[in-house]
């Protein structure tokens, strides 16, 4: 009798497991669109919608040199990212998702051909990787946190010389 409710509780546990398992999965199935569809409006340069997949009280952890807070500011930075690189494209290289919190591993490139924060356009190439570190609520981003290879990037526009 013992070894019977053992074995109706041990399958009841494997199924429920189961269960969350196949429903995290659908939902960082989710959450994976969601970071593409972001990442491809980032690279389509249709900043009025960002709000789609960013909330409004967003928080911004790495801001810009002068960065504004929030969704504003975040428009604003890739206003004047866009204008120092025009042609500039983030590639999704890998993708981590825990519930609500997300990693992706980025490519940066783009030909600086417009003045940026105060430096004048160099008209180099530059391509560096890069980690945007992401806390999500409701399928929109509220806080993040980036890294990016400035030390490449500063040698690749010729501003550095080690």
């Amino acid at each position: 009798m013992r070894f019977k409710i053992f074995l109706i509780v041990s399958i009841l546990l494997i199924i429920t497991l189961n269960l969350q398992a196949q429903n995290e999965s659908k939902m960082n199935a989710k959450t994976r669109a969601m970071i593409e569809k972001a990442y491809d409006i980032f690279n389509s340069y249709d900043f009025d919608r960002i709000s789609e997949f960013i909330d409004v009280n967003y928080i911004e952890h790495s801001p810009d040199p002068g960065q504004k807070p929030g969704l504003e500011g975040l428009k604003q930075a890739m206003i004047d990212l866009k204008n120092g690189f025009p042609d500039y494209k983030f590639i999704i290289n890998d993708m981590v998702i825990n519930r609500d919190k997300a990693a992706v591993l980025f490519t940066f490139t783009g030909t600086n051909t417009g003045d940026m924060m105060g430096m004048k356009a160099t008209n180099k190439q530059v391509t560096v990787q890069g980690i945007d570190y992401l806390l999500l609520k409701d399928n929109k981003c509220t806080e993040h946190w980036d890294y990016m290879d400035m030390h490449t990037f500063m040698q690749q526009l010729g501003m550095s010389k080690d």
